[in-house]
């Protein structure tokens, strides 16, 4: 039981967002934005006693994607350019990357002096016994309820590394899986903030358990709490790049039901539009019944938020599809709902070539050539 084949999906849409460069990893600049300020951890100790102290060097790529890029990059190019690739700011990721070395670092400095035996729990990760990888989560997140949370955001980039460098992302016992995730989730609880590269590099690694129904619930609750530190929309075209890439029935129908109901909870920004085309170029064309009928949820959920417009939106579809969303929308107009509880975004990351992202871009540029004068 100890071995369970991972999911190719996140692994190919990784090599594939990220395959362009393999230059080594280099310290961000002074002038990252203040999520990297506040995130990034210094270079690693050198001291042999360091978790994760003499390990070689990595690469950029390797240090974003891990040791499996080279098989997953074949898969990834045969598959034509990842779904992603156009959500994704590679240098945004590269300055706020965090390294195995500097991740196992970080926990230690923030949290053994909470509890000692962190410092053993990070070593503990690619244990043979699959207790003792719980025990190791376990640890880490007794710890993180105890730290201040000015050191949260940094801790979780750190443990998303671990995990990422050790077995987390391949992990075949589910109770190593809902430890790893309840760990990460107390850390992202807590943070003040959180880098674009943890965000995605835990929604990658662990949107492929949404499929298994024992870890469904704690990673649901993982990727909101993401959600409100980042917002929705780089989540949402995230985990629906992922199932876009996996092509299986099951998880599809899992993340579309996480979408709908982030779609309904968050009232920040949603890319309403990326989303109509994902539901129309590839969940209403399968074959699965689940699959078109969560679809079709999401689409409700839309027209809540938007309204009528949402109609022109959605287009033209299957006739049996508008059958069954004209019935659920008049169903929806006619229920006595409660109000849905509107949850906040701490600190929205906006997509590459969105108006917000070019506003930010051109304020920056501004106040840079205005320094220099």
């Amino acid at each position: 039981n100890e071995a369970r084949p991972g999911s190719a999906a996140p692994a190919a849409l990784d090599a594939a967002v990220l395959s362009q460069s393999s230059r080594p990893v280099r310290s961000a600049p002074a002038s990252t934005a203040a999520r990297s300020a506040t995130a990034r951890p210094t270079a690693a100790s050198t001291n042999p006693k360091t978790p994760g102290a003499g390990m070689p060097a990595m690469t950029r790529r390797q240090s974003l994607v891990g040791v499996s890029s080279k098989a997953a990059a074949p898969a990834a190019a045969a598959a034509g350019p990842s779904a992603a690739a156009a959500i994704l700011d590679e240098d945004l990721f590269t300055a706020t990357l965090v390294s195995p070395d500097d991740g196992a670092r970080v926990l230690v400095e923030n949290l053994a002096p909470i509890d000692p035996a962190v410092a053993d729990a990070v070593r503990n990760f690619d244990a043979k016994e699959w207790r003792v990888r719980t025990d190791a989560a376990t640890t880490i997140a007794n710890a993180a309820m105890q730290m201040p949370p000015e050191a949260a955001g940094v801790c979780a980039a750190g443990f998303v590394s671990v995990l990422r460098q050790a077995t987390g992302w391949k992990e075949g016992m589910f109770q190593v899986v809902n430890a790893n995730a309840r760990a990460l989730l107390v850390l992202v609880q807590a943070a003040e903030g959180l880098t674009a590269w943890a965000a995605f590099v835990a929604v990658q690694g662990f949107v492929a358990r949404l499929s298994e129904p024992k870890s469904r619930p704690v990673v649901a609750d993982l990727f909101t709490a993401i959600t409100e530190q980042v917002g929705p929309k780089l989540i949402v075209r995230l985990v629906t790049a992922v199932a876009n890439e996996a092509k299986n029935a099951k998880l599809t129908t899992e993340v579309l039901e996480w979408v709908g109901l982030t779609v309904q909870q968050f009232a920040a920004p949603i890319d309403a539009r990326s989303l109509v085309e994902f539901l129309r170029g590839h969940v209403f064309e399968q074959p699965n019944p689940a699959v078109k009928n969560a679809g079709i949820s999401v689409c409700v959920a839309l027209r809540r938020r938007l309204g009528a417009r949402f109609d022109a939106m959605l287009g033209d579809i299957n006739p049996h599809l508008r059958k069954t969303y004209d019935a659920e929308v008049a169903k929806d107009d006619c229920a006595d709902r409660a109000a849905v509880p509107q949850r906040r975004v701490r600190d929205p990351l906006e997509l590459p070539g969105s108006n917000a992202a070019r506003s930010k871009a051109a304020a920056s540029a501004a106040a840079t050539t205005s320094g220099a004068g």
